[in-house]
């Protein structure tokens, strides 16, 4: 009688402990994190496809955002849907092209599609972080500005 109740004590334990942990991985704090792409001072807007992703310094799992191509808003998902950012520091690309698989329009400078080469950075540290990103055209980004170019 008493090595049944020690299994019966036992066993509560371990739902108690089950409850009391959850089931499965926790998922780390995300903010919700949204903004507007500018270019040259305006909304970027036209007929492309384009999306923003964040990719951290730490190392985090990156967060992703598709342009609104009559906007320019975008929020960004680190795990579902519009579920934000993790805080933290982060690399920042840009891609907005239209074309197929043989040519493509860049909407934005080819620059900003890599974080090696974007300039861009950003900090995620709050409840909801509001971001405008500036991009611009330079006078050496004009063999991309409104063109069909091939694709390498």
């Amino acid at each position: 009688m008493y090595q049944k109740n020690i299994y019966v004590l036992l066993f509560l334990m371990l739902i108690l402990f089950i409850l009391v942990t959850g089931c499965g991985p926790r998922r780390p704090t995300r903010y919700q994190t949204e903004g507007i792409v500018q270019i040259d001072g305006v909304p970027l807007t036209g007929d492309f496809n384009g999306f923003v992703r964040f990719l951290s310094k730490e190392g985090k799992r990156p967060s992703v955002g598709k342009i609104d191509p009559k906007t320019g808003h975008f929020v960004l998902a680190n795990y579902e849907t519009d579920d934000g950012c993790q805080p933290g520091d982060y690399y920042v690309e840009v891609v907005a092209t239209n074309g197929d698989t043989k040519k493509v329009q860049h909407f934005v400078p080819p620059r900003y599609n890599d974080y090696k080469t974007s300039g861009l950075t950003q900090t995620v540290s709050g409840k909801k972080t509001d971001i405008t990103i500036h991009l611009e055209w330079k006078p050496s980004d004009a063999k991309y500005k409104g063109k069909y170019l091939p694709v390498h």
